[in-house]
């Protein structure tokens, strides 16, 4: 049997933690997976988790949340793996933005995640709490870059900014697929949050694809929310991957622990 993997993925509003064995597949087969609120680390849940799915051998963190939450999850998770829950892994992609430093590391793990289940050049859009849409280039080698991207509100941050944002409007709870001709006010909420969010990414992904030099990109879809936009994007193919961010890393993980890319 070969080794297992822990990832985790810190997000905005939800912990995603998969557990993957290696069996001699081209990439780990994940066995286990739960999500969590951010308060959770210390919960049964995740004690029961960790203890039925563990101990692991390799493991990795990627987190866009504040330090105090990403060191009280990474000393929790951390106990469980028999080597070092990695903070730092290198996605293994050339960051070709202005400022690095700054881009998300969700982002740069989906864009890897992409590379490893496309082998092309793509679109990688993740929605969430916020709606990403950026651009992969493959490169010779199986190599790729980052070339960066947009970065818009998702529909539950759109829904609450026109109630925190109007003196007459109030909450909703933004769905998929709304009808465009609202015949009361929260209808039309929910049209102008759920269709305008459609249109709004199938935009950029068009220029983003443009500017990019990427024609006719596969899209690489991901994200809690990712039902608003799925039908967004016409002739392209979709791939869908709720696990994109873990995918990309367990094979960044992979890579420098040892196994060389595909």
């Amino acid at each position: 049997m070969g080794r297992s993997l822990l990832t985790v993925d810190l997000g905005n509003s939800a912990i995603k933690l998969r557990a993957w064995r290696e069996d001699g597949q081209p990439r780990p087969e994940r066995f286990a997976r739960a999500d969590f609120a951010p308060a959770a680390h210390d919960s049964e849940d995740l004690a029961r988790f960790l203890d039925t799915h563990g101990p692991f051998d390799l493991g990795a963190l990627s987190t866009v949340a504040d330090a105090a939450l990403s060191e009280a999850w990474h000393a929790r998770t951390a106990r469980c793996v028999r080597g070092e829950l990695r903070t730092d892994l290198d996605c293994g992609l050339e960051n070709r933005t202005l400022e690095p430093a700054r881009v998300g590391r969700d982002r740069l793990f989906a864009a890897r995640g992409a590379l490893e289940l496309l082998q092309q050049s793509a679109l990688v859009v993740g929605v969430g709490t916020a709606v990403t849409v950026d651009a992969l280039l493959a490169l010779e080698g199986g190599r790729g870059a980052f070339l960066g991207g947009a970065i818009a509100p998702g529909p539950v941050l759109l829904a609450r900014a026109l109630d925190t944002g109007t003196a007459r409007l109030f909450r909703i709870d933004p769905t998929p697929d709304p009808a465009a001709l609202g015949r009361d006010t929260q209808a039309a909420m929910r049209a102008g949050v759920g269709i305008g969010l459609r249109g709004a990414v199938r935009e950029l992904a068009l220029e983003i694809a443009r500017e990019a030099g990427l024609k006719d990109p596969p899209i690489a879809l991901c994200g809690g929310a990712r039902a608003f936009v799925a039908g967004s994007f016409g002739a392209a193919r979709v791939v869908e991957c709720e696990d994109l961010v873990h995918v990309g890393l367990c094979a960044a993980l992979l890579s420098q622990a040892g196994r060389g890319p595909r």
